[in-house]
């Protein structure tokens, strides 16, 4: 690739042979250049020494450009978004992000495991709270053509049958008909699926407990583009939705619902079943509750542009979040906690630093 080309040839001018020393070494490193040569940089340094790369930039269009210019370097598959929640995260009836979490927990499973790939988020979308890596929320369930289920149990699947119940559990509807990312359906011996994590559904056709083949398809049409010898399905939603999360959610809000509207609320919508718990609950099901730095393997590589802008980010992020706390209530209105689903400030900003 080219990139390899541009590294040697970066590498030969020994300009950063100081900076490369210390990174080797497991040391910090602090580089000024400008800003249209920092994907080039971190491109150079990842072709130069693959491993797991977390960059961090100020805003969410600076997240996307920079990971779009890396992955015009290194190939877009080498580079995953970590993208922020969009829309009110403190809205009950905010509409289910299936594409969102799913691109969110692929990109915090390649950091867990340590993968060679670049991940790309902004400060602000460090802040919220997310399941402790140990708990492996984000793990995917990997399919491949070829593999009996049988032979092969994984997330508690030993038959055709339970492939179905293991979707519902990563937060997929069985929708009759596929309906965008985050829904399946099952069709005789095959289950077409619309991974959150892909840009395209796959038909997994089974043969009795044996995965027969996986097509990626148009949802259109129906017709395949191609096949797959693998596929990874990530979860669709961050927290899992047991019955001892629920209780344990509803022991956290009780008290504080006696006398604040907005919690009462949130304890009303945990005991209705007939909808989807919002992403507002995920603080609230976890027993414990980690940052993305959580998920770095010992030997990645952090990457922090403009380290000022980044506190900057995410302290004026965490202000429009203290903002919309106040939830319209009918006459009144009332406020829901910043803490439990945000990490605090002062914590993410001293976190940020000192990676």
């Amino acid at each position: 690739m080219l990139i390899d080309m541009l590294s040697a040839s970066l590498a030969k001018s020994g300009a950063l042979d100081g900076a490369w020393a210390k990174l080797d070494s497991g040391q910090d490193a602090t580089v000024g250049v400008a800003s249209s040569a920092r994907p080039f940089l971190v491109a150079a340094r990842f072709a130069a020494d693959p491993r797991a790369t977390l960059v961090v930039a100020a805003g969410e269009e600076a997240a996307d450009t920079f990971a779009r210019t890396v992955g015009a370097f290194v190939g877009e598959e080498r580079v995953l978004r970590l993208p922020d929640y969009e829309g009110n995260p403190f809205s009950l009836d905010a509409p289910p992000q299936p594409r969102l979490h799913g691109r969110r927990l692929e990109a915090l499973w390649s950091l867990q495991q340590g993968k060679p790939a670049v991940v790309v988020a902004s400060a602000r979308a460090l802040l919220r709270r997310i399941a402790p890596a140990k708990e492996e929320v984000a793990r995917p369930l990997t399919l491949v053509a070829g593999s009996d289920l049988s032979e092969e149990p994984q997330r508690g699947i030993a038959c055709f049958e339970d492939l179905e119940h293991c979707l519902v559990s990563m937060g997929y509807e069985n929708s009759g008909k596929l309906d965008g990312p985050g829904t399946f359906s099952v069709q005789g011996g095959a289950i077409d699926v619309f991974p959150g994590n892909l840009a395209y559904p796959v038909r997994l056709d089974f043969f009795g407990d044996e995965l027969d083949e996986i097509r990626r398809f148009l949802p259109s049409t129906g017709q395949t583009i191609s096949s797959l010898k693998q596929v990874d399905i990530f979860p669709v939603r961050e927290f899992a939705q047991t019955d001892a999360a629920l209780l344990r959610a509803k022991r956290a809000i009780s008290k504080s619902a006696e006398t604040n509207a907005a919690q009462r609320d949130l304890l009303e919508r945990l005991e209705d079943d007939s909808h989807e718990l919002p992403d507002l609950m995920a603080a609230y099901l976890l027993e414990k509750t980690a940052a993305v730095g959580d998920y770095l393997s010992a030997d990645a590589l952090t990457v922090l542009i403009e380290p000022r802008s980044l506190v900057d980010d995410a302290l004026h992020a965490y202000d429009e979040l203290s903002k919309r706390t106040w939830v319209p209530m009918n006459s009144i209105s009332a406020r829901i906690r910043v803490q439990p689903t945000f990490l605090s400030c002062v914590w993410a900003c001293s976190s940020i630093a000192s990676w």
